[in-house]
């Protein structure tokens, strides 16, 4: 999954965190893509690790990554090896429509992309044919906070 990250001004970044939980076991690994132009993730900017989120909720961080970020728009992914994970996440009043709204139902908010790809290594370009998450106003379908911390 990718949620778009608009950056204002150069910055450095040095960790990314999910807030999540899963069986033992359970890991995720995050990452951030350039875009592509189109408002679609494009190339791999930064593979920032795997990390553990087995046992209860809270926020998990990646090891220190410093990533120089220059002003523009980049996409923060999450990917995992369990389909069954839990996550703390965006629901349709959390999210800005930089993507658009769903033009079946202006209700919805289009909050990213999702594609199907093995868990780890992240692909290298964002896999093509990524399909959009709607997130619904009233519905509880959830994408996933990912955060990072500037230096």
């Amino acid at each position: 999954s990718a949620i778009p990250f608009i950056v204002s001004k150069d910055l450095t970044i040095d960790r990314m965190a999910v807030s999540a939980s899963g069986g033992v076991g359970t890991l995720v690994e995050l990452g951030i893509y350039n875009d592509n132009g189109s408002m679609i993730p494009g190339t791999l900017l930064i593979d920032a690790g795997i990390v553990d989120v087995s046992g209860a909720f809270g926020v998990k961080e990646t090891a220190l990554i410093n990533q120089i970020m220059t002003k523009g728009i980049y996409w923060l992914t999450i990917n995992t090896n369990d389909p069954l994970i839990g996550v703390t996440g965006f629901t349709a009043s959390d999210v800005l429509p930089i993507l658009g709204l769903d033009p079946t139902n202006y209700r919805n908010v289009v909050a990213g992309y999702r594609s199907a790809y093995p868990f780890s290594p992240l692909p290298d370009p964002f896999p093509v044919g990524a399909s959009q998450v709607i997130i619904t106003f009233s519905g509880p379908q959830i994408f996933p906070y990912i955060a990072v911390r500037i230096a």
